[in-house]
């Protein structure tokens, strides 16, 4: 199989980014437009609240099954990494894999070592973020803690978290795995900020549900940009005999 070109996955990723930031500062004009109309109803905190929790258990399932849950969009696994059929003889190198990274070395950045064991440092960060976001609305969507007038600070805290998390692979290249957590994590914890100013800023179910959606497709634009990044790792090594490609 012959390796993808970076022209293309760099065309790739900055038509998901570019998506992303154009949605997101549409979501700031919409935020900060005084005119803009409001759609409330009955329980509609309660609702808000139960629907983020469902976008985080769903990003912590993609962040804890990340090959179940997207298959064509990661690695192959080891098993699938070698067709049986052919000849022992015909057959290229077999990678191995720790944290659904292969384990040759070149993904060093992109994982964690904890007690021994390696995990892949984008999905605990994922993982992480949600939690931390589950627990920030539970306290603000049921409990109702509030944020007074913290509201647009939130707000502007959570777009930088999110193009922070957005744009890692682009202004962050030489990071360490410990610095793509991070970011991961904010990025997560950026989103949820973001939803509690809207809410706190406009009370709108209209924009929290536009947001929603945002949300859902920065869940997939993150898990392809990753992909994309990983694949252009593979395509600059020089082991032409990997059997991953």
């Amino acid at each position: 199989m012959n390796k993808p070109s970076i022209t293309s996955l760099d065309t790739l990723s900055i038509g998901y980014i570019g998506v992303s930031l154009f949605g997101l500062g549409l979501l700031v004009v919409l935020t900060f437009n005084a005119t803009a109309s409001r759609i409330t109803f009955p329980l509609q905190t309660q609702v808000t609240g139960l629907i983020f929790t469902g976008i985080c258990l769903l990003g912590i399932m993609i962040g804890v099954f990340p090959s179940r849950c997207a298959r064509i969009l990661h690695f192959r696994s080891q098993d699938e990494a070698v067709d049986k059929t052919e000849p022992a003889s015909s057959r290229k190198t077999t990678v191995t894999f720790r944290g659904h990274h292969p384990t040759c070395g070149v993904f060093s950045t992109h994982v964690l070592h904890i007690g021994g064991a390696t995990y892949c440092a984008g999905c605990m960060g994922l993982v992480t973020g949600a939690v931390i976001s589950l627990v920030g609305c539970f306290s603000y969507f049921f409990l109702g803690f509030g944020v007074g007038e913290a509201g647009g600070y939130a707000f502007g805290i959570g777009v930088g978290g999110v193009v922070g998390g957005l744009l890692q692979y682009h202004l962050f290249k030489g990071g360490s795995g410990t610095t793509h957590f991070l970011l991961n994590v904010v990025f997560v914890a950026g989103a949820f900020l973001l939803l509690l100013g809207v809410n706190a800023l406009k009370d709108n179910f209209a924009l929290e549900a536009y947001l929603f959606a945002l949300m859902v497709f920065w869940i997939f634009a993150r898990m392809t940009l990753s992909q994309r990044e990983h694949t252009k790792v593979c395509a600059t090594c020089g082991v032409q005999s990997c059997r991953y490609w």
